[in-house]
């Protein structure tokens, strides 16, 4: 029997989702196959799990599944006054095809980036329900934002968000550290 064997149902299952069942903030539930539907992009765009890593680094993650354009995802990662950027692109279409990874990239960035993000984040309230409709222009999709603090984790979640929105706002904010095309 290997210590893999040994370990309780619940813990050897958590290593094959990439988010958790309970959202941290608010302990609303996260069904399954929510779960497995965005866990096979991340798989695709290869990112670690973040609700589980025990290291010291803040990190924040946004993924964008988009009905008429190629998923995309962005990563930003505070390690000791070093930030590094990521993103990345998977050919698939729609919001349930990931496809595969076709282009990932990533440059160094100074701490006001952090900054900036962080003060427009700070303003969304993941607690609030968001009666607001979607954006009207047609383009479906579904942002996913995750931030990974210390032993705090937190996400968000919002289909087709409104420009004037706060999550909206802050996950632009990413884009425009990137050499993206095609988001606006």
């Amino acid at each position: 029997l290997s210590l893999h064997d040994a370990l309780p149902i619940w813990q050897a299952d958590t290593v094959n989702y990439k988010l958790p069942l309970v959202r941290a903030v608010d302990s609303s539930r996260l069904d399954t196959a929510t779960v497995l539907h965005v866990t096979k992009y991340l798989a695709a765009f290869n990112e670690p799990e973040l609700f589980i890593n025990d290291n010291t680094d803040h990190t924040i993650r946004f993924t964008c599944l988009r009905a008429n354009h190629h998923p995309v995802l962005i990563r930003m990662v505070l390690t000791g006054g070093k930030v590094m950027l990521y993103w990345k692109e998977c050919d698939g279409t729609g919001t349930n095809d990931p496809g595969k990874l076709i282009m990932s990239r990533q440059k160094q960035l100074g701490e006001s980036a952090w900054r900036g993000f962080r003060r427009l984040a700070e303003k969304i309230n993941t607690c609030k329900v968001d009666t607001a409709m979607a954006d009207e222009t047609g383009e479906a999709s579904e942002w996913w934002l995750e931030g990974k603090l210390g032993n705090m984790y937190v996400l968000s979640k919002k289909d087709s968000p409104l420009p004037g929105s706060n999550i909206y706002k802050s996950c632009y904010y990413l884009i425009g550290l990137t050499d993206l095309a095609g988001m606006d």
